[in-house]
């Protein structure tokens, strides 16, 4: 059975996210977790949750929960597909990207969660697909999220400063095997002006 998150409300969704207290790190692989869920809820939602991280997880869930929560946001399963959406409005996509800055700042920076932070990017680019996009083909999608992790990286915060170099080099590798010159060519370009060394 399919769960239906486009019914949830907010604090719904943050339990399905990070109440798993009984659950194996890897819980949202398992059937009983499968859901479906509109991209604008979810775009609206994940927005809410980076703006104000540590406001609404640090009381509330334990680090090992957070952790696994961000793991699978950003993992094969998880939400981050629909920043490719092109049913919901570039610059409300957009604004869900920028407010990234705060989950670093807010809470990664601030709070021993485990690994999910330093391997953030890594798992986005990894594992943001959507039907036939993924981010290194929506150029627009790519360069915002280019400008967040350049943001990130100057934030007073080791975590913030490894997670954006990891980043990074992960972006450097895949662009490295892209067969469009162009897209090839743009991105190892924002990359050296970045000054952001992998």
């Amino acid at each position: 059975m399919t769960i239906n998150l486009s019914s949830y409300s907010f604090e719904e969704w943050l339990d399905f996210i990070f109440y798993h207290p009984n659950d194996s790190s890897e819980w949202h692989f398992e059937d009983k977790w499968a859901y479906k869920c509109d991209s604008h809820l979810l775009i609206d939602y994940m927005t809410k949750l980076f703006m104000s991280s540590d406001k609404l997880l640090i009381k509330e869930y334990t680090p090992e929960d957070i952790d696994q929560g961000f793991w699978f946001i950003t993992g094969t399963n998880g939400f981050m597909w629909a920043l490719l959406d092109d049913d919901v409005q570039f610059e409300i996509r957009k604004r869900c990207i920028d407010s990234i800055k705060y989950l670093f700042s807010d809470l990664f920076s601030k709070y021993e969660i485990g690994t999910s932070g330093y391997m953030w990017w890594d798992s986005v680019f990894s594992y943001c697909t959507f039907k036939n996009k993924s981010i290194f083909s929506e150029l627009e999608i790519f360069k915002a999220i280019f400008q967040t992790i350049k943001e990130i990286f100057v934030q007073n915060s080791e975590v913030s400063k490894k997670s954006s170099e990891h980043g990074i080099k992960h972006i450097l590798n895949i662009a490295k095997s892209l067969d469009n010159k162009i897209v090839k060519n743009l991105i190892l370009k924002e990359i050296e002006r970045s000054g952001i060394k992998p």
